[in-house]
């Protein structure tokens, strides 16, 4: 996270010095996720001294994710080349925050400079944290590592990690005061996977809730997708996205 803050405040000190006129986009919208198989489970071994082999299917939801962000922008209608800065949440079975930057340059329709296409390229890193479902325990625990969870409790599955990603973008941008502009967006978000692992979590013997995280590629679990064995991950963070926004100046 500390890197994450760094390179976004040192591209926005970049785009402060670019440009005279100041903008700030606020945006919700939908990010959809696509799951690789249409059946799901997962297996792994844990690490207590009597190693027991627990399986659960994964649930195939959280497909449609909730969008919010904002970004600083310089929109202007006697600017040729568009940037921003910005960082997006995301909500629901899926939670991640990411953040960059995106140049573009806009394409005025009307003579009236009030209507404009504005195709661009954003590139950043992100995080997430994808809720995959529960570890049923049937047996006396669970360990995960040097983390022991709770006699008989069930443990919570997700899968976390760093991402970078670039997103190709095209918004369709209308005037609606001097100083303000509605904005429709579509793009594709491209993302590579930079560290995922699987993540447990669940009370541990002192009834603390507590989390341990195994990577990946580990010989002691695996996900099964329509009946194939694979240390990869059962969904693809690359999408479409779609966002509604308002653009309003701040000043020069």
């Amino acid at each position: 996270m500390k890197t994450f803050t760094i390179l976004f405040v040192a591209f926005l000190f970049v785009c402060e010095h670019a440009s005279a006129q100041r903008n700030v986009t606020v945006y919700g919208g939908l990010k959809f996720i696509e799951y690789r198989g249409s059946n799901i489970w997962f297996w792994y071994r844990d690490e207590s001294p009597a190693p027991d082999n627990f399986f659960t299917d994964i649930e195939l939801s959280g497909k449609t994710v909730f969008n919010l962000g904002f970004n600083y922008n310089n929109y202007s209608k006697t600017q040729n080349m568009y940037w921003d800065a910005f960082v997006d949440l995301f909500l629901g079975k899926y939670f991640g925050i990411d953040g960059g930057g995106s140049i573009g340059y806009p394409f005025f329709i009307t003579g009236e400079k009030n209507i404009s296409f504005l195709p661009s390229i954003s590139g950043g890193v992100g995080y997430y944290n994808k809720s995959l479902g529960t570890l049923e325990n049937h047996t006396t625990w669970i360990q995960v590592n040097d983390t022991r969870f709770q006699n008989f409790a069930n443990v919570d599955l997700s899968m976390v990690g760093w991402y970078a990603f670039i997103r190709p973008n095209l918004a369709f941008v209308i005037d609606v005061s001097p100083n303000a502009q509605i904005i429709l967006s579509g793009s594709y978000s491209i993302n590579i996977d930079l560290k995922p692992e699987v993540s447990f979590t669940g009370p541990d013997q002192n009834g603390t809730n507590v989390t341990a995280n195994e990577d990946l590629d580990a010989n002691n679990l695996a996900f099964y997708i329509d009946n194939k064995r694979t240390n990869d991950s059962p969904f693809k963070l690359m999408g479409p996205e779609v966002r509604l926004g308002v653009n309003f100046g701040i000043g020069r």
